[in-house]
């Protein structure tokens, strides 16, 4: 286990994607401020703690709710999400190697709601030790790197999220070609019926595209299709003609559908 992906070796083993846009963002903010300290740039000395504390004023920038007046009860509704457990199928626990049927974990163990002297408002979180674990020992190796994150909140559906991190490990590629059964274990849509009609998967990606071109540093990415074959091709770099092998695409299509948040 390399990342913070549940990777499962059954690649026919499934969950079902849940989280909201705004528990992703959260838990992408406790894994950003779990890896760093924000001020000296180090490994947080956190790893050591049960607990940490994250202010309300963080979590509001990283999660994009800056305009959002409600954002207090924005941030308290993505953490008690975060406190509901997930089930895992065929699942490799990776610090023992055992295979289990089934898993049941929920990401927060525990949130204490508080404010403190200064009159911020914080978020004392402590995270299942499995999870806590995992995030810890993310390497170098991991595709979906640790700067990417506050663009990925800025993204407002968990569908841009994902696209984005999957195109974005294909940067030095010019295009990707794409069955569309990856793209739907990619997006988690193995049980939306609408979706797996071509063109509404097409409209769909067409929006996310929107969105990922406007707000990110994919500026020219675009979308070709060719459904006879029913295969989506996202050209990244107009100056590349680099082709992403159909290898590599699996690989990371198979760890971003299995992705926790």
């Amino acid at each position: 286990m390399n990342n913070i992906f549940f990777y499962e070796k059954n690649e026919s083993a499934r969950r079902s994607d849940q989280y909201s846009t705004h528990a992703r963002r959260a838990f992408n903010t406790i894994y950003y401020l779990l890896q760093y300290d924000i001020n000296s740039g180090k490994i947080h000395q956190v790893k050591n703690s049960e607990y940490f504390d994250i202010e309300f004023s963080f979590f509001r920038k990283m999660m994009n709710l800056e305009k959002v007046e409600s954002y207090i009860k924005e941030i308290q509704e993505a953490l008690t999400e975060l406190q509901e457990p997930i089930e895992l199928h065929n699942f490799e626990h990776p610090q023992d190697s055992t295979v289990y049927d089934r898993y049941r974990i929920v990401p927060i163990s525990e949130v204490r709601l508080y404010i403190n002297e200064q009159g911020k408002r914080i978020a004392s979180i402590a995270l299942s030790p499995l999870i806590k674990w995992l995030m810890i020992h993310t390497n170098e190796g991991n595709f979906t790197k640790l700067e990417l994150i506050p663009m990925v909140n800025k993204l407002k559906t968990k569908y841009a999220m994902k696209l984005y991190e999957f195109l974005k490990s294909f940067e030095n590629y010019g295009y990707v070609d794409m069955h569309k059964d990856y793209l739907i274990k990619l997006l988690g849509l193995e049980h939306a019926k609408t979706y797996q009609r071509f063109f509404e998967l097409k409209r769909l990606l067409n929006r996310q595209i929107k969105e990922i071109t406007s707000k990110t540093d994919l500026k020219s990415l675009q979308l070709e299709t060719e459904r006879s074959q029913k295969r989506f091709i996202f050209y990244l770099d107009p100056n590349k003609t680099s082709k992403a092998s159909e290898e590599d695409i699996q690989r990371v299509a198979e760890k971003l559908s299995n992705r926790f948040a």
